[in-house]
């Protein structure tokens, strides 16, 4: 009987110690604030994400209407009329591959059998065929040079001159000279002087022609021929022109 009791009694308080545990037990007081924890490590920086597509391209602008065109000014007024200027001197004719029209004296073409030496005065004479006004004397050269040429009158005085360098070519050459009426019948000396051995003379003998060394470079035709001069036959190709 007192076994019995004993062991009632001992499941009696494991019940109750059992029981104990699942009843909860009165709230007790709210503790102290705990210290703040250590600031955690800074996360890595993320991976920067690919570029977004490219929008479309905006369309062109119109073009805007042309303004409308401004009045015309009125026009200024006129100027006063000049003076009339002086009268000038007649120029020299230009003068371009065949523009001259009438043989006054001289050769007609024909073959160069040589030249004439340079840096001599040379003079052939002829009958002028035909009044005018010389204008120009006609050269037929084999090579380049430069040649100055006049015309003095059958007693030798100086009737048209041009003393300056005119560069020839292989042909005929004009050289302009300075105006001198001619007339038919009368006999005239054609003249020049020239820096290369150029100036042509054909193989047909029987002209009139002096010469005598006269260096080309400081040359300048005398107002008279002169004397010492030296004769020829040769046939210089040389003609005096009108235009």
């Amino acid at each position: 009987m007192t076994k019995d009791w004993v062991a009632l009694l001992a499941i009696i308080a494991l019940l109750v110690s059992i029981v104990s545990v699942f009843i909860p037990g009165e709230e007790g007081p709210i503790g102290p604030q705990g210290q703040p924890g250590i600031q955690g490590v800074q996360g890595l920086q993320g991976v920067q994400g690919p570029p977004g597509e490219v929008g479309p391209q905006g369309g062109l602008g119109l073009v805007g209407p042309q303004g409308p065109t401004g009045l015309q000014g009125p026009a200024g007024p006129i100027g006063p009329q000049g003076d009339k200027g002086e009268k000038g001197d007649k120029g020299d004719p230009g003068y371009s591959g065949s523009n001259y029209s009438l043989k006054l004296l001289g050769l007609d073409d024909k073959a160069i059998e040589s030249t004439a030496t340079k840096d001599y005065f040379v003079l052939s004479k002829f009958q002028c065929l035909q009044s005018g006004t010389l204008v120009f004397i006609k050269l037929k050269c084999l090579q380049q040079g430069d040649v100055k040429a006049a015309l003095y009158s059958n007693n030798g005085t100086l009737l048209a001159v041009n003393n300056e360098d005119n560069l020839v070519t292989p042909g005929w050459n004009l050289i302009p000279v300075s105006y001198a009426e001619l007339t038919a019948g009368a006999y005239y000396w054609l003249a020049f002087n020239s820096n290369t051995n150029t100036v042509g003379y054909s193989s047909t003998l029987g002209g009139t022609t002096i010469y005598r060394q006269a260096p080309y470079s400081n040359f300048v035709f005398p107002g008279t021929s002169g004397n010492g001069f030296t004769n020829s036959a040769l046939n210089i190709l040389i003609a005096g022109w009108s235009n």
